[in-house]
């Protein structure tokens, strides 16, 4: 009986940390032309795009921001996507990625190592937008979210989750575009 209690409750806690990992990103604007070889990116502004009640002392910092800023230069660089990545000068850069923050949970890792990753679980989602700087025009958009649900992880690795999810769904784009895929 006990022993059956115990499989139980492990087996809940494994299928939970499953479906925490899974992934919600959600393409909101499609890529409709194929971007320049090398291409120049700026990265803008990040807004506040938390609910009016989100407590303030529980919102990103600006040193969050700037984690997530360097996550996502690493991220383009990483994938041999970009040609140059900037964030202090906008002039004749391609394109500009800006977004805003929807989500937000700072977590703990003392409590994820604790409780199988769910009580202390970092999370961060993201409305990410990519510019054309020549038109101005939004070809690129989407909510992506990062979860550190491991008590082994840094809190701040969901920055480089919502970075990555951002680079590869802007690949694919950009394949189904070259190659019909």
């Amino acid at each position: 009986m006990k022993t059956t209690i115990l499989w139980g409750l492990i087996t809940t806690g494994l299928i939970l940390g499953l479906v925490g990992c899974l992934r919600n990103d959600v393409i909101t604007h499609r890529l409709e032309t194929d971007l320049i070889e090398k291409p120049t990116f700026y990265i803008g502004e990040f807004r506040d795009g938390l609910p009016a009640d989100f407590p303030a002392h529980k919102k990103p910092t600006a040193r969050d921001i700037s984690i997530f800023i360097s996550a996502l230069k690493e991220a383009l660089y990483e994938n041999r996507f970009a040609g140059e990545v900037s964030v202090a000068n906008p002039g004749g850069k391609d394109y500009e990625i800006t977004g805003a923050i929807l989500d937000y949970k700072r977590g703990d890792g003392f409590l994820r190592f604790f409780s199988l990753g769910h009580v202390g679980r970092a999370k961060a989602t993201m409305k990410l937008e990519l510019r054309n700087m020549q038109t101005k025009d939004i070809i690129f958009a989407g909510i992506f979210g990062g979860y550190i649900v491991n008590w082994d992880r840094a809190g701040d690795e969901m920055y480089s989750e919502v970075s990555k999810a951002f680079v590869k769904a802007l690949r694919k784009e950009i394949r189904k575009i070259r190659w019909g895929k």
